[in-house]
């Protein structure tokens, strides 16, 4: 249980849990990095850089707020080469400052070409009195290859653990950059948010937003920015940040809020699903500034990690409801942790979410990738290494393009791996989406016979499943399984097989229940545990064949059996069959007609009087023929065999069917 007594450093004890289901082969761990002592917790917090050197890769930065490498406690920031995972710089805390318990990017200001990011110490003890907390914000020149202190800001007053949180937001209108600081001591633990509006000469304090008058919410644990210029304009979009209050009293006890501050800084609680719940800390983590939901208005998510399995909630950005409440698979799983939203992982054009579990598995840990563009689908699984109680998941960061495919990598940070030395993984989506699936028909489209669907152009290795479809028109709809189609109608399912990578084939076999003349409408759909691929549409009319000629066996030495479909109700029906051969214009005379056949040297194998079934019957422009013995001698022969329906006015002559007997 978590205590007001010492916030910080209890809530960093919590674990989560996530669902345990099944990984996307296709992400690849593309590099892991430790720490580098014992209590260095490395991989508490971090974050993407941009490219700093130049050199075309992705830079990024990790914290270690308990090493000692220059002091005791003091904290260390490290920045990576995205390139070879090597060290462009490294920054030490002062003794007891524990740096880095929180950091952000903040970019470049008024074209001045130094990057800069922040990090938080909450512990510090500054002029303004112990545990005061400072954040410092630090710029990168390239032209020296070289990291220096571009601004440290105190905190207010005694206790206000100014630091706690940090992002990166923009405030006044400048397309630039600035910075909220959580301050969860504030007031006693009312908690405070405070703003600084930046520019090249430096960070100048802007507005302040306090929590609720001794509710001892500790409001700014967690804060995100709200908005996000690449999406429209809803009702979120009008909004600075968001802010989490974990320890606010809802209808229960430390149930926790979620806060929107807008435009004009007021503050609008959002609805809280998880109210009633004590302890179940919304706000724990949250994370905004990006569309999951496709309405072009930047959604908001937040853990509440402490309800019976812990609880990730998404607000939709253009309503600002609930939109969708992911629980965690176990009691006690603390799903929620940590959150965040991160670029497209899976092509559907939407942002994702990553959500991080430090406990499960006894505390190896974990953290999942869902798409919510329709429905929760995790797309990705990783978790912590085999007998390691590190805490994967403790924390999550958008890292940049490492490896130069136009995807954002994910890092996830695993603090107390290896007795708190600490390390990061750093997840790689897939490279590309390799295009459009083929789908191609063949067959007749007669009744009774089989159409070959082949699909290609798979995702190469496999994986996953293959859902085929056929519907009666070409409408959109959305299957039972939840696939968006470009057929509908009377839409049928007809396989689910296994994914087996590049080409797939399935065959739909035609009942003669479709009426003569309906055009179908195929499609496939590929999921690979989420990452959905749909084909193009291919169609085809279904054609009754008129009577139609079956052969039932094909055994030298025993019987066969033939049956005529289709055909003229109550008609003379005439068999023959023939190891000749035939030919392609029906000019062959029969032994017991004036008609003409097919067959070359044809053999009446009928009955005289053989007839069809009446008009009405069950078996209503059938046949069936006696069984009629093979000799023995016919094994490895060809024969073929047809029949003439007889009508005084439409007399019908069935195709040609070959038997090869075994």
């Amino acid at each position: 249980m978590m205590t007001r007594s010492h916030p910080l450093a209890t809530a960093l004890a919590l674990g989560a849990l996530l669902c345990p289901l099944s990984a996307q082969q296709d992400w690849v761990t593309w590099t892991t990095v430790d720490g580098v002592a014992p209590t260095d917790q490395f991989g508490t917090a971090l974050t993407g850089l941009g490219d700093l050197n130049g050199d075309g890769f992705d830079d990024y930065v990790v914290t270690s707020p308990g090493s000692d490498n220059s002091a005791q406690n003091g904290g260390m920031v490290t920045l990576f080469s995205g390139q070879d995972d090597s060290v462009l710089a490294q920054i030490d805390g002062l003794a007891a400052e524990q740096i880095g318990f929180s950091l952000t990017f903040l970019g470049e200001h008024d074209g001045d070409g130094l990057p800069k990011f922040a990090v938080g110490a909450p512990y510090a003890s500054t002029l303004n009195g112990p545990f005061s907390g400072l954040v410092r914000i630090y710029s990168w020149d390239n032209s020296t290859s070289s990291v220096s202190l571009f601004q440290e800001i105190a905190g207010p007053a005694p206790g206000a653990l100014f630091g706690a949180s940090l992002a990166a937001f923009e405030e006044d209108g400048d397309g630039e950059l600035d910075l909220a600081v959580g301050a969860i001591g504030t007031n006693f633990q009312d908690g405070s948010v405070e703003t600084y509006v930046l520019n090249s000469s430096g960070a100048s304090a802007s507005d302040s937003y306090l929590g609720a008058s001794g509710s001892m919410e500790m409001f700014g644990w967690s804060v995100s920015r709200a908005d996000s210029p690449s999406v429209g304009s809803g009702i979120a979009a009008d909004g600075l940040l968001v802010v989490g209050a974990p320890f606010a009293d809802d209808a229960a006890v430390d149930a926790g809020a979620v806060i929107l501050i807008d435009s004009n800084g007021s503050q609008n609680t959002l609805f809280n699903p998880v109210g009633s719940v004590a302890d179940a800390h919304l706000g724990y983590s949250v994370s905004a500034g990006m569309d999951v939901r496709g309405n072009s208005t930047s959604d908001i998510i937040a853990g509440a990690p402490d309800t019976t399995n812990g609880e990730l909630v998404l607000w939709d950005g253009d309503t600002l409801g609930v939109s969708e409440v992911l629980q965690g698979a176990a009691n006690g799983a603390q799903f929620g942790f940590a959150v965040l939203l991160c670029p497209d992982t899976n092509f559907d054009g939407y942002a994702d979410v990553a959500v991080g579990s430090p406990s499960v598995l006894n505390d190896r840990g974990a953290a999942n990738i869902y798409s919510m563009a329709l429905a929760p689908l995790q797309v990705h699984s990783t978790t912590g290494q085999g007998g390691s109680t590190g805490n994967l998941g403790w924390s999550l960061g958008v890292i940049g393009d490492l490896n130069q495919t136009d995807k954002m990598e994910i890092g996830v940070g695993s603090p107390r791996f290896d007795n708190l030395i600490g390390r990061i993984e750093i997840m790689a989506p897939p490279a590309q989406d390799i295009g459009p699936i083929g789908l191609a028909l063949d067959g007749p489209f007669d009744w009774e016979t089989d159409v070959e669907m082949t699909a290609t152009n798979l995702s190469p290795g496999g994986g996953g499943d293959l859902y085929w479809y056929v519907g009666t028109n070409n409408n959109p709809s959305t299957s039972p399984q939840g696939y968006d189609l470009e057929i509908g109608g009377l839409l049928t399912l007809i396989s689910v097989d296994v994914n087996p990578g590049d080409t797939a084939q399935q065959l739909y076999h035609l009942e003669d229940t479709i009426p003569d003349g309906t055009e179908l409408f195929f499609q496939m759909v590929e999921d690979r545990n989420g990452f959905v691929r749909v084909s193009g549409v291919e169609s085809g009319e279904v054609n009754d064949p008129g009577v139609t000629l079956f052969v039932f066996g094909n055994t030298a030495g025993d019987p066969i059996t033939l049956r005529t479909r289709w055909g003229i109700p109550n008609s003379p029906v005439y068999i023959y069959g023939s190891n000749q051969g035939f030919t392609q214009q029906a000019n062959n005379n029969v032994p017991n007609g004036s008609w003409k056949i097919n067959l070359r040297n044809p053999r009446f194998l009928g009955q005289p009087g053989d007839k069809s079934g009446p008009l009405g019957a069950a078996d209503e422009g059938q046949f069936t023929s006696t069984p009629i013995n093979v000799p023995s001698g016919f094994a490895g022969v060809t024969a073929h065999f047809q029949a003439y329906d007889w009508d005084l006015f439409a007399p019908a002559l069935t195709p040609v069917v070959p038997v090869t007997f075994q």
